[in-house]
Formats: structure tokens, C-alpha cells, sequence
């Protein structure tokens, strides 16, 4: 696989299909967290539906892609809670993820926020501590019957 991406800032009514798709491939995908976890699967398998995707179209977001295909996925509220970042399982470890990270945080400290949050799944900490993240002291949270971990990162 190529390390060439094309990233695009903004959700596209186009694209939330695949995007929806992406987020639920990822979510229920047997090397998640998430795996075996009925109210897991059922949580996504309705909160990644196209709809409600579609909501996200005032929140910051960025799209990955090779050529015609849809690699990753990042959004963030306005506020500095970065909700997703999520890569196609044959586009991992090509640095993907972390380019949307990065871009994602960049956006958000231009607008002003110093401190950044978000709520790992257990098997995606090391990703994030290889980017500068460290673990809340408030330990693990349950979301949904599933448990989450919460991070931050200080940008100034």
C-alpha cells in the first residue's frame, strides 16, 4: 500500500455513506474492543447510521483517500473533544492515522484550545501515547457497556 493520501477538510453529503460504513467496519470489526459486546454492536450499528452522520456536518472534520477509496476518518467538536479518528484496516501503520490526528489537533488549537480530550478504546492507548497523549487520572469510563479510556493532551 501506498503512504500517498489525499486529505480533505469538511463532510461531504457524498461521502457519509462510506463514511457511516467506515465507522462501523472499524466498531465492530473483530480486532476491536468493541468485538462480541451485544450492546456494543447494537450501539453502533444504529449510532454510525448515515442519518445520524449526517449531523456532523457543522463539527470539524477530515477525510482520507487513495484515489476513489476512503482510508480514514478524524472529527472533533469545537470544543477540543476529539470524537473519532478511524483508519481502514490495510491503510494502518502508514502513518495515516496520526496525520489526521495531527491535523485535527492543529485545527484545534488555531481555534483556541489549549487542552484536548478524547476517549480511547483500550487497543488503540499505545496509538495515542506514541502521539504525545496521556491517561486522565479518572481511569476508565463505560460507555455503553463498553469501556473507554480518557486522554488529553496540553498543546500550550
Amino acid at each position: 500500500m501506498s503512504g500517498k493520501f489525499n486529505v480533505r477538510e469538511g463532510l461531504r453529503a457524498a461521502d457519509i455513506p462510506m463514511i457511516a460504513e467506515l465507522l462501523r467496519e472499524v466498531t465492530l470489526s473483530t480486532d476491536s474492543a468493541f468485538d462480541g459486546n451485544a450492546a456494543g454492536d447494537e450501539y453502533f450499528r444504529t449510532k454510525y447510521d448515515p442519518d445520524r452522520v449526517r449531523d456532523w456536518m457543522e463539527d470539524i472534520v477530515f477525510t482520507a483517500w487513495t484515489d476513489d477509496d476512503l482510508a480514514g476518518f478524524g472529527r472533533a467538536r469545537k470544543d477540543g473533544f476529539i470524537t473519532h479518528v478511524f483508519v481502514r484496516k490495510e491503510y494502518r501503520n502508514l502513518g495515516l492515522g496520526s496525520r489526521i490526528l495531527g491535523i485535527l489537533e492543529e485545527t484545534l488549537g488555531s481555534a483556541g484550545n489549549g487542552w484536548l480530550f478524547l476517549d480511547a478504546d483500550p487497543g488503540t492507548i499505545g496509538f495515542y501515547e506514541r502521539n504525545d497523549w496521556t491517561r486522565r487520572e479518572s481511569g476508565t469510563i463505560g460507555n455503553h457497556g463498553l469501556l473507554l479510556v480518557p486522554m488529553e493532551k496540553e498543546l500550550y
